[in-house]
């Protein structure tokens, strides 16, 4: 028997309100980024124009040094016609000097011009050598700094996109099947409901995954990441038989998504450093190599991110990492390890050993706040008390 099934789907999110505040803050951090940028291009170019301009510098000492020798020749020529016209002058004082004496004054005066050409040469050499160094120092600190600042937009971007999922949200459907031949009546209808919550979870699903900001990025991953809502309550308005063993049910279900900032990091296909918005190694050795003499061509643009998102410094190759899991009573509630916001629990996030402080915070209800060792994986479960009203 065919199991064709027709589905009428109404359906909401509750987008939480904390969505226009990251919007506002990701376009303070992309004007830091453009700025950035925009500085690194700068440099790049100041860079490439002062190795030309020395470049050219070389090459005029070159022709310099090159024509030393013939001017020396040249004097010494002079200075020999001279002397061998003076050995003449003395046997006869009547012989005329004066033309190899001019000639001589001549080359003994280009040779010293040019040796003061050449010695200012140097000197303007050295002084364009040494404002290329600065000007190399100064192209690789922006572009060191342009690197971890798009590195910080990975972390940002996860954080972003863990507001955007965990929301609230409601379906209202109606949907049918057909009960197979050999299925009894009340499997059919506990098939029914179950097909019902199924179908709203994914609708759910899809309009929430379609109007996150990366829903391009998002879609590529996610079946891969295996992040989907869940149904808190279902209630069934309407069910019955009709037709040739057919059962619908109308159903209203409330559904819920409980991302953590790994499953975020996942959607954007984001490495584990990238998500903690670290320079992977590949990054951090282009971010620290030479600026080139010639600008490379232009970065494209990263996405939005958070501007509060902390930069990390690159971890060292083999570095230590723990797992540090959180959980809480609540929902909507949000980490923050050592001050730095992680996003709501569940969470999951690697960590290198060492000591942090670590809070769990929700509006109307007391904080939790630990400080531990982490020097393996470990879990914290954070009870929070709901305040008492006034």
């Amino acid at each position: 028997m065919s199991h064709k099934v027709p589905v009428f789907v109404f359906g909401a999110l509750l987008w939480a309100a904390l969505g226009g505040v990251a919007a506002s803050e990701v376009a303070t951090l992309q004007k830091t980024i453009d700025g950035k940028a925009a500085e690194a291009e700068q440099a790049r170019t100041a860079l490439a124009d002062a190795e030309q301009a020395l470049a050219r510098l070389e090459a005029e000492q070159q022709a310099l040094e090159a024509a030393t020798d013939e001017l020396a020749a040249e004097r010494d020529a002079a200075l020999a016609a001279l002397e061998a016209q003076f050995e003449r002058v003395v046997a006869d004082p009547d012989t005329p000097l004066q033309a190899e004496l001019q000639a001589y004054r001549a080359a003994a005066s280009a040779q010293a011009r040019h040796g003061s050409t050449l010695t200012a040469q140097q000197e303007q050499i050295a002084a364009a050598r040494t404002r290329l160094s600065a000007l190399r120092t100064e192209a690789e600190t922006a572009a060191i700094d342009l690197a971890k600042l798009r590195a910080g937009l990975d972390r940002a971007r996860a954080q972003r996109l863990l507001r955007e999922l965990n929301v609230d949200g409601e379906q209202r459907l109606t949907n049918a099947i057909s009960c197979a031949m050999d299925e009894t009546i009340a499997d059919c209808m506990e098939r029914g409901e179950q097909t019902a919550r199924r179908v709203a979870r994914n609708r759910f699903a899809q309009d929430l995954f379609a109007q996150v900001t990366e829903a391009e990025v998002v879609a590529k991953h996610q079946v891969a990441a295996g992040v989907e809502p869940q149904v808190v309550e279902s209630t069934i308005t309407d069910s019955g038989f009709r037709g040739q063993g057919e059962y619908f049910v109308t159903m209203t279900a409330s559904l819920r998504t409980e991302a953590t900032l790994t499953d975020a990091c996942r959607l954007l296909g984001l490495s584990e450093a990238e998500c903690q918005g670290e320079l992977p190694p590949d990054r951090a050795a282009a971010a620290a190599a030479p600026v080139p003499a010639t600008p490379p061509p232009e970065v494209v643009d990263a996405p939005d991110a958070d501007p509060d998102a902390e930069t990390v410094e690159p971890v060292a190759a083999g570095e230590e990492r723990y797992q540090l899991t959180v959980r809480s009573n609540v929902y909507y509630d949000e980490v923050f390890i050592d001050g730095v916001p992680y996003g709501s629990t569940k969470l999951d996030v690697m960590l290198p050993p060492g000591e942090y402080d670590i809070e769990v915070r929700k509006p109307g209800h007391t904080a939790y706040r630990e400080r531990i060792e982490l020097n393996g994986s470990r879990t914290l479960r954070a009870q929070l008390a709901e305040l008492a009203e006034p």
